[in-house]
């Protein structure tokens, strides 16, 4: 089967609805919210969502159960869809995913099965191998780039090029972090670009008071602006001395 990263799945969905079987995992929980959702968007009509939608745990669900599930035929709509959380738990059950790999081998053709698995452990080959698999691992470079752009577009932010880049130092480019601030900066509504020191302001971290910004200066060799910084990136949430000086070696 084939795999695909988030981005390229959105392509997909844009040229035909989703179909078969897909196997979601990755380190970031966000990446595979947002893959089950853009999944969920495209094969289900809100209208029809609550009829034709299942979301079960691996944890606690029946063979049965999941056999009835997906061999349910959908109510006024061409698919249903069924999310399987938690498969993780499967790898110490190995006999609990045999009724799921064995529907795997013949799967109900208006069904579309999402199996999502929540740690970021390396997929289970069993079942990620008969599906299509989607990467929801780390972003970095234009990756990152593109997909911090599309959350801005999506919440009606627009950004001047230093408080983007300020946003990405104030949150160590964490996904889960920088989702919650774009939420917070479409707060403020308007379609003004928003400023460097308004962005600072939102956020709680000043430019020159990140970690990256601590690091640069060091590195550098600028020790008044390494010290004037340190006890303001020390306040920071999730900070620590070992932290920084992990930093000088990145």
């Amino acid at each position: 089967m084939s795999r695909v990263r988030p981005d390229q799945l959105r392509r997909q969905l844009a040229k035909a609805p989703p179909s078969g079987s897909y196997y979601v995992h990755g380190s970031q929980p966000v990446l595979r919210d947002e893959a089950v959702a853009m999944l969920l968007d495209a094969a289900l009509d809100p209208a029809m969502r609550d009829f034709n939608l299942d979301i079960i745990s691996a944890q606690q669900v029946d063979p049965d159960a999941l056999e009835a599930a997906c061999a349910t035929l959908p109510m006024m709509a061409e698919r249903r869809v069924v999310v399987l959380r938690d498969v993780e738990a499967w790898k110490r059950k190995t006999k609990a995913k045999q009724p799921a790999v064995a529907y795997l081998e013949r799967p109900a053709p208006e069904t579309v099965l999402v199996m999502v698995q929540g740690s970021d452990d390396a997929p289970d080959a069993e079942l990620a191998n008969r599906c299509t698999t989607i990467d929801c691992g780390d972003l970095a470079g234009p990756a990152l780039d593109a997909w911090l752009d599309a959350r801005l577009q999506k919440a009606g932010v627009t950004l001047a090029p230093d408080a983007r880049e300020h946003l990405l130092r104030a949150t160590g480019a964490d996904l889960g972090l920088l989702a919650a601030e774009t939420e917070k900066l479409s707060g403020l509504g308007g379609a003004e670009t928003l400023t460097l020191e308004t962005v600072g302001a939102l956020v709680g971290v000043r430019h020159g008071e990140t970690v990256d910004d601590w690091r640069d200066a060091v590195l550098r060799d600028d020790v008044p602006a390494a010290l004037a910084a340190l006890p303001r990136v020390l306040d920071q949430t999730g900070v620590s001395g070992v932290k920084l000086v992990t930093t000088l070696g990145s």
